[in-house]
């Protein structure tokens, strides 16, 4: 029987089957080739559009469109992920392709398009915070034209805040998610600290 995900912030109910043949981390070989062909064809773009281009074809290949099974944190759904990842003739770093797929989601999400004053350094800094603060603080940024370092001074104040007390100084957004996903393309489990959504970079 299908079960259904727990909703536990802003993101729809999603439901997977607990048959893991119908995944669609089953790709081939083939698939993962052809993926890695066309990332390498965006390696020397520079900005949000190619972020974004880098970051659907992901989504569209690996996760059947779903940013919802691109967002879990169960290593299983991530197997195919960590192949393209690993691949020797990849040419993205897997840090950078799971900060494309993290600001692809929050484009989407948000409705952040190429073009405007927002830029790929802006977004990242973002990653990780809870939707509304995305929202309030990529808004002032827009408005004001903040640089990425005025951006990333505003967002380390709501780290600081989220993590008073914790005994842990917070990360910026894209190395805050990156420390999580790591360990899961590097041991393909599930993140020491990691059992709520959001240690993958994802808002919480």
């Amino acid at each position: 029987m299908p079960r259904t995900q727990r909703n536990t912030d802003h993101a729809p109910l999603a439901t997977v089957s607990d048959d893991k043949s119908t995944l669609p981390d089953d790709v081939s070989n083939e698939v993962i080739d052809q993926a890695v062909r066309d990332l390498n064809r965006l390696y020397d773009r520079a900005g949000l559009e190619a972020a974004l281009a880098a970051g659907k074809l992901v989504v569209d290949r690996f996760y059947a469109g779903d940013l919802q099974l691109a967002r879990d944190t169960n290593p299983n759904k991530h197997v195919s992920f960590r192949k393209l990842a690993s691949h020797p003739d990849l040419m993205i770093s897997a840090t950078i392709l799971h900060r494309h797929v993290s600001i692809y989601e929050m484009c989407e999400r948000l409705g952040v398009s190429p073009g405007k004053h927002l830029g790929v350094s802006h977004l990242r800094e973002v990653i990780g915070l809870s939707e509304k603060e995305q929202k309030r603080l990529l808004a002032k940024a827009e408005e004001q034209g903040w640089s990425r370092r005025q951006l990333e001074d505003a967002a380390r104040k709501v780290r600081k805040k989220l993590h008073a007390g914790k005994g842990r100084r917070p990360l910026p957004g894209f190395r805050e998610g990156n420390s999580f996903f790591g360990e899961i393309l590097r041991r393909g489990k599930r993140p020491v600290l990691g059992s709520r959504r959001g240690t993958l970079g994802w808002p919480r």
